[in-house]
């Protein structure tokens, strides 16, 4: 398979995952809340606009994805990393924007997302949002929900960045997590509104320099 130009891969983003990457993914949901960029919210049977009604110009940016992939089903270029069965390549994804289309689907998984971290929250009594919780009680945490979340993050950048799933699965679990605060944060909402869904903000995070040290979660 035909793949587009490559460009240098970041050498650390084959590392494994830790707590503090979903925590981060949390943590730029939580800023959102202070975007005034409207969003629809559902009270009842009316739709009401929260926000700056004026601040509706459609947000493109570029956003690079790192895959690793099998030498067995796409063709490598000159310079690429080769590693045992596999090879690296960065792929930029130009002047990418939210459709309509992109919007109801992007809403699905947020909302999904969001389910999720409701029913962890309710699992340890409130100690993920509150960040009382101990190395062993958090990785054992994620190792009951981490990879659900991880896999809703993996269709939110591909449905954003129109990564079919055949590609998609290659993505690097890192790279997926760096996306995924880069579209929070250019589109916040999509996050806001998924998050009022249900009548009200799903949870509540600690500040990244409240949290104690965690141990590294493999995926």
């Amino acid at each position: 398979m035909e793949l587009p130009q490559k460009k240098q891969i970041n050498k650390d983003i084959g590392r494994d995952l830790t707590p503090d990457d979903y925590l981060d993914v949390i943590e730029a949901r939580e800023v959102t809340h202070k975007d005034d960029t409207p969003f629809l919210v559902q009270t009842d049977q009316d739709l009401s606009v929260v926000g700056d009604a004026n601040k509706t110009v459609a947000k493109k940016n570029d956003y690079d994805v790192h895959f690793r992939l099998p030498l067995s089903q796409y063709d490598t270029q000159d310079g690429d990393e080769i590693v045992g069965n596999y090879f690296t390549r960065t792929i930029t994804f130009k002047d990418a924007y939210i459709t309509a289309q992109k919007d109801l689907l992007l809403m699905d998984q947020f909302i999904q997302f969001d389910l999720i971290t409701k029913k962890i929250n309710e699992e340890d009594d409130g100690k993920f949002s509150a960040g009382t919780y101990t190395n062993e009680e958090f990785a054992q945490l994620l190792a009951r929900n981490g990879h659900e979340l991880l896999l809703i993050m993996y269709n939110i950048v591909g449905i954003f960045l129109g990564i079919d799933d055949e590609l998609g699965e290659n993505m690097y679990p890192a790279s997926v997590i760096e996306n995924m605060i880069a579209i929070i944060e250019n589109h916040p909402e999509i996050s806001n509104e998924a998050e009022t869904f249900f009548g009200g903000r799903l949870r509540k995070v600690h500040k990244k320099g409240d949290r104690p040290k965690k141990p590294t979660l493999r995926t």
